[in-house]
């Protein structure tokens, strides 16, 4: 179990979709027992390191652990060394966790082979040295129970013959049990079993039952796997756990529910992305549990839940995760939702954000009970500049959009003297639903919310457009940028002080000045009519419809995608619906996506929009969560492995060691010019744009395509950026470009000029 990834083969799965992570409306912490997963580093860890120790006690007390998994065999990663050895403390360390009221199980197997009949011996020896320990220690400082965790369908013979590996494997769950009673053991001892089980027919003493009721009848209790990031629905937790649950309940038996949080190795792979709430974070988590525990509230066989493991549980409160969310190419970002507490003690929680120059950043902070009066400050390190956000006890404080400079960012809650549990959100380069944060409804066409666009100009030379006195961004020097050097006046911020000279002075002022009114003379030449909007939305469980609204300020070109934002189509119940409305209140285009089987959702595009306000409409299942993604002026290249037509020059792709394809029709012989750069806000850095290649391949006829010549690169003028590809007079037809990067990956904007 330390590892998760394509070898963790989970019968009955289709695939997801890729993920993206949306604030939820949060319930009351799950009240039913949890159990963690404790493995050999985390565990001497917290023998040898006092502070450590308190630091996990903590963070076990704020989330109702009540039960610990500590691993007892010889751990490799400490030198062969086990808890168990002499002198480690163990015994103390058990003292005070149950002082606490908590309850320690010894975690012993580890290893698949023990399943098999020569390494049993071996198995049985480890659990025999835990039966021993509890017979030479005091009450206080036993084991309550013990957790085997042999998981023989890791091993390859378990591929060739199931049935002759499964019965070994009870056959070692006989031994186990018949060691508990050579001690006469009042402990518990069970077993991690996986949610199939129950799909798997094996003979036994006569009879043929599914293999999870042979295991049930076994053992005290079992911990079922049942690895889902979401409860409710088709495969999710409750139903992967029906079967073991009911055969329980009807032996007067107990089953532990086990959750995963660790990384899935092999990104991109869809089946063990869906086996753990990594990349969702600890507030789908927590919603997923109650929403668990409320299905099986009238069950006596759910004993509680256990999380495997403290290393990746508890990682979420020490940083936020920035990850890429689809649509493909969309440039959102999401972080993973964290809970914290404001308390007499921690009356500031800080949260370190690393971003890029045009980035734009979100923030949500919610309060989860009645006592806190949410603060958020956002702080920009390049400048000082500070952005601040409150609300009212119990409320939601939400910064939208703040703009980025390169570097580090702090995000800071607090309560301003009042106390409390708290969850907070982030996004880059897309905005919070307001509705969701306390703001005005938006759920019908006159209160619409208004998209922010966002200009969708390639990366300029970052610090020297600063210099030149375009502090925000934007390139060029203009009233915005008047303003934030008036803020810094007399300090000694370093972005602002032009002349470096240690302080903002006039003699800055002068120097701003000169330049003021022009763009910066590194920024990219592109004149792009391009802009982006994207929002984070969710249907609330009464009306189930949102509205957003933007203006055509001159004829042009719109596209529209929509996701839901569950994680994985898997998890999200229902349906999106998408519709346009013209300026007229006519729809343009309506349309649903039900478990779409793509990571891009549902997308339309408008071409030829007169001026004027639109309407997008967004309804569907109530409690679904979205990503609306809105161009205007450029289109998405949805999917590397689909060509789309580029029926606009400017396009938005994503590298993702594919080629970009797309098509176009020349209705006359022409000279094709091709410009590559990275967005101001992609992220994160890595695609290098001399590793990116264009080829062109002409359609003659519906049988035969023509390879043209590689293109001219032609050098860009003074302050351009990016790469320039040029294919001389090309004849009039049909053709298809591919962009390669050779093996890389990153967001693209590419403008495709015919002269």
């Amino acid at each position: 179990m330390r590892q998760i990834g394509k070898a963790h083969r989970v019968q009955g799965l289709v695939w997801g979709l890729a993920w993206l992570v949306v604030v939820a409306a949060l319930p009351v912490r799950a009240a039913a027992e949890r159990a963690v997963w404790v493995w050999g580093q985390e565990a001497f860890r917290m023998l040898e390191e006092p502070t450590y120790r308190d630091e996990v006690f903590d963070f076990f007390n704020a989330r109702q652990v009540t039960s610990v998994f500590l691993f007892t065999d010889p751990d490799t990663f400490q030198g062969g060394r086990s808890v168990l050895d002499e002198g480690t403390g163990l015994e103390d360390m058990i003292e005070e966790m149950h002082d606490l009221g908590w309850s320690v199980f010894a975690l012993s197997g580890s290893d698949p082979h023990f399943a098999l009949r020569q390494n049993q011996e071996g198995a049985i020896a480890l659990a025999d040295r835990v039966f021993s320990y509890n017979h030479t220690h005091r009450s206080v400082q036993r084991f309550d129970g013990l957790v085997i965790d042999v998981e023989p369908w890791f091993l390859p013979e378990w591929e060739a013959d199931r049935a002759a590996v499964a019965e070994q494997y009870l056959e070692m769950a006989e031994a186990y049990m018949d060691l508990k009673g050579q001690y006469a053991s009042q402990i518990p001892v069970g077993a991690a079993t996986v949610s199939w089980f129950d799909t798997i027919e094996l003979s036994r003493g006569g009879l043929t039952r599914p293999l999870n009721q042979h295991v049930q009848d076994i053992f005290d209790y079992v911990a079922v796997l049942a690895f889902r990031d979401f409860a409710l629905g088709t495969d999710g937790m409750v139903e992967q756990v029906a079967a073991e649950l009911a055969y329980a309940e009807s032996q007067g038996r107990s089953i532990i529910v086990g959750v995963e949080t660790q990384e899935a190795l092999g990104e991109g792979d869809a089946i063990a992305d869906l086996a753990t709430f990594f990349q969702e974070g600890e507030l789908r988590l927590e919603e997923s549990l109650a929403q668990a525990e409320a299905e099986w509230a009238g069950s006596a066989a759910f004993w509680s839940f256990a999380i495997h493991h403290l290393g990746s549980y508890k990682i979420w409160t020490e940083r936020p995760f920035f990850h890429a969310l689809q649509p493909i190419g969309s440039m959102v970002y999401a972080a993973q939702d964290v809970l914290g507490q404001v308390t007499e003690t921690a009356r500031f929680i800080a949260y370190p954000v690393e971003l890029r120059q045009g980035q734009r950043l979100s923030v949500a902070v919610e309060a989860l009970d009645g006592g806190l009066a949410p603060i958020v400050v956002v702080t920009r390190s390049a400048d000082g500049r500070a952005w601040e956000a409150s609300a009212g006890p119990g409320g939601a404080a939400q910064l939208p959009l703040v703009e980025a400079l390169d570097g580090n960012h702090t995000v800071t809650v607090s309560g301003g003297g009042s106390t409390g549990s708290y969850a907070i959100a982030l996004r880059v380069n897309a905005a919070f639903e307001d509705e969701r944060f306390g703001g005005v409804a938006n759920d019908g066409p006159n209160s619409a919310q208004a998209l922010d666009f966002v200009p969708l100009t390639p990366v300029a030379a970052g610090p020297a457009a600063a210099t030149q006195g375009d502090f925000d961004s934007s390139g060029r020097v203009d009233f915005a940028d008047f303003f934030l050097f008036v803020e810094a006046f007399g300090s000694g911020q370093a972005l602002y002080d032009l002349d470096s000279s240690g302080r903002v002075d006039f003699a800055d002022f002068f120097l701003f000045a000169e330049g003021f009114d022009t763009l910066v003379e590194n920024y990219s030449g592109w004149d792009s009519p391009a802009q982006r909007a994207a929002v984070a939305g969710y249907l609330n469980q009464g009306d189930a419809v949102d509205w957003y609204a933007f203006e055509q300020g001159v004829a042009g070109d719109a596209m529209v995608l929509l996701k839901p934002a569950r994680g994985h189509g898997l998890i999200f119940a229902g349906q999106l619906e998408l519709s346009l409305y013209d300026r007229d209140s006519q729809i343009l285009y309506e349309g649903r996506l039900v478990r779409s089987d793509t990571p891009f959702g549902q997308g339309l595009f408008a071409d030829d929009l007169p001026a004027g306000r639109y309407s997008v409409e967004v309804s569907g299942t109530a409690g679904s969560q979205y990503e609306l993604v809105l161009l205007k002026d450029a289109g998405f290249v949805l999917d590397p492995h689909i060509r789309q037509s580029a029926a606009t020059p400017w396009v938005v792709g994503a590298l993702e060691e594919e080629a970009i394809e797309f098509d176009f029709f020349l209705s006359a012989d022409e000279v094709v010019t091709v410009d590559i750069a990275a967005p101001r806000a992609a992220a994160p850095p890595g695609l290098g744009l001399e590793a990116v290649e264009v080829d062109l391949v002409r359609l003659a006829d519906n049988s035969s395509a023509e390879l043209l010549a590689p293109p001219q690169i032609v050098p860009l003028e003074e302050g351009e950026t990016g790469r320039r590809f040029r294919f001389q007079t090309l004849f009039r037809g049909r053709y298809v470009m591919r962009v390669l990067s050779a093996g890389q990956s990153g967001v693209v904007v590419l403008r495709v000029q015919r002269d």
